[in-house]
């Protein structure tokens, strides 16, 4: 079915079964694809999801969860229409082979995003994602607000700020580009002490990844070796979850106390500290 297709690349990191289907689906002429819903009477997995391309059933799935039974309908389909193919992109991590490519490259550089592309490893908005929810409650206002515009010159030019306190602004080919760009100035802003983008994957990347495999894989064996589904909350889950939570609040480094409170400012790549308004 698809040996008449041409070559294609997508970029895996962050995505759930779903995302990358679709992006096969929009890339390759495989047809048109729909899911069907439907209930089932079985009571630990009550929801069903069917997903058909060209009328043609491939991957169904159940489960307890309408999001989950999506999911695991689109694994299926992607173990079915690329072999093998979708087990790798599940089992790729940031590993420290990864960590060696970016060491040196500047935050900002403008090649990182193909970098981070052709590595299959997040891009940074999605890294600037991930770093303004570690710190919900921590930063004033974790609002991001990204736009374009055309410059007296027809040039373009991003504007992203970061609540009322962080704002970059510098010049793009496009939005997707400036989307980027923006994301990449922001992460350099909040992390004034960081050099290269290999700390900045060190930080957000690898670690949480490391976390969910360990606390899961206990949990399961504990689970497993009682042999009984309790309904309420899983005390064996909250103690690990409440132990690694000390560990990482021990490994993270301290940030110095002028950081909060200091105004930034980028314009056209250069960091303005700016003064509160008396």
């Amino acid at each position: 079915m698809l040996s008449h297709l041409v070559e294609w690349s997508v970029n895996t990191g962050s995505k759930s079964a779903v995302q990358i289907l679709h992006e096969f689906v929009n890339l390759c002429p495989v047809g048109v694809m729909e899911y069907i819903f439907s209930e089932c009477r079985d009571v630990n997995a009550p929801y069903k999801y069917t997903i058909l391309i060209n009328k043609i059933s491939y991957g169904q799935a159940s489960s307890c969860t309408k999001k989950q039974a999506k999911q695991l309908a689109a694994e299926k389909t992607l173990d079915i229409l690329l072999p093998n193919t979708f087990i790798k992109f599940q089992k790729k991590e940031a590993s420290t082979d990864d960590y060696k490519h970016f060491a040196g490259v500047f935050i900002e550089d403008p090649r990182l995003v193909k970098m981070c592309g052709d590595a299959g490893l997040p891009l940074p908005y999605e890294i600037l994602v991930e770093c303004v929810q570690r710190h919900q409650g921590i930063l004033p206002d974790t609002e991001i607000e990204f736009s374009v515009k055309s410059t007296d010159s027809n040039n373009l030019e991003y504007h992203m700020t970061l609540g009322k306190t962080h704002q970059v602004t510098g010049p793009c080919a496009n939005k997707k580009e400036g989307k980027q760009l923006a994301s990449q100035a922001l992460l350099q802003v909040l992390h004034p002490y960081v050099n290269d983008w290999a700390a900045i994957m060190k930080i957000y990347t690898n670690t949480w990844k490391q976390f969910d495999a360990k606390v899961v894989s206990e949990c399961e064996a504990s689970s497993s070796q009682d042999g009984i589904i309790n309904p309420g909350p899983d005390l064996t889950v909250l103690k690990k979850l409440h132990e690694e939570m000390r560990k990482l609040s021990k490994a993270t480094p301290e940030v110095p106390s002028d950081f909060r409170t200091r105004h930034l400012l980028m314009t056209k790549g250069t960091i303005v500290p700016t003064t509160s308004a008396s």
